[in-house]
C-alpha cells in the first residue's frame, strides 16, 4: 500500500493526505513548488514525478453555496468519473496543441462554482507537462480523458470539460471553433489549418 509521506523530502514542507504532491516509483514525496523545480524529475532516483493519489472521497469541485440544478451533465465511458454543468457553452473548443491535438478533445471551459466533477478514490490520474500548472485528469479505468484545470485550484479555477463525454448529440449544433495552440495561440477558422 502507498505510504502517504506527510511532508516534502526536499524542503520539508507538510502535505496534507488530500493535498497535490507528487511521487516517483519509490514513493518519494515531495510539493508542487518542489517538483516543479526539479522538472518532475525525482533527485534521488532519477524517475519521473507523477502526481500522487489522494486517499479520501475526492470531489474534484466542490458544490457552491448558492445551489443550482445541472443542466448538462455526462461521465467518462465507465461511469466512474461523474460531471455536472450549470450551463450549455456558447461554444466549444478544438486545439491543435501537442496535446489537445492528440486528445481529439472538443473542450466547454466552466469554473468551479459551475462545474462540479466527482470520482471516487482512486478512480483518476492526472498528466502534467511542461510548466506542470494544467493537470489533465483520465479515468483509471476506461482511460476518458475528462476534463482539465489547473493545479492550484481556487474557486473561480477554470476547468475545462471534454463534451465529448456528453450524452451523443447534446452539444452538436454549438459552434465548434479551433484554437491554434501550436503555432499562433489565437483562434483561427477551419480553413486556416486548425486541427483536423
Amino acid at each position: 500500500m502507498l505510504e502517504m509521506k506527510p511532508g516534502c523530502e526536499r524542503c520539508e514542507s507538510p502535505i496534507e493526505s488530500g493535498s497535490v504532491a507528487y511521487i516517483c516509483s519509490f514513493e518519494c514525496t515531495f510539493c508542487q513548488a518542489c517538483s516543479r523545480e526539479m522538472k518532475g524529475v525525482c533527485p534521488n532516483c532519477s524517475g519521473e514525478l507523477r502526481t500522487r493519489p489522494r486517499r479520501e472521497k475526492t470531489e474534484a469541485t466542490p458544490r457552491p453555496d448558492d445551489h443550482w440544478t445541472a443542466v448538462l451533465g455526462g461521465s467518462c465511458h465507465c461511469g466512474a468519473v461523474q460531471f455536472e454543468l450549470a450551463a450549455v457553452p456558447a461554444s466549444l473548443t478544438e486545439c491543435n496543441c501537442s496535446v489537445c491535438r492528440r486528445y481529439g478533445a472538443q473542450w466547454a471551459y466552466y469554473d468551479r462554482k459551475t462545474a462540479r466533477v466527482t470520482f471516487e478514490p482512486g478512480a483518476v490520474s492526472s498528466y502534467l507537462w511542461n510548466d506542470r500548472e494544467i493537470e489533465f485528469v483520465h479515468c483509471n479505468f476506461c482511460g476518458c480523458l475528462t476534463h482539465y484545470e489547473s493545479v492550484e485550484k481556487e474557486a473561480d479555477s477554470r476547468i475545462a470539460v471534454n463534451t465529448r463525454m456528453l450524452k451523443e448529440g447534446e452539444v452538436s449544433a454549438i459552434p465548434l471553433r479551433y484554437f491554434d495552440g501550436a503555432v499562433s495561440w489565437k483562434f483561427i477558422s477551419r480553413d486556416e489549418g486548425s486541427p483536423s
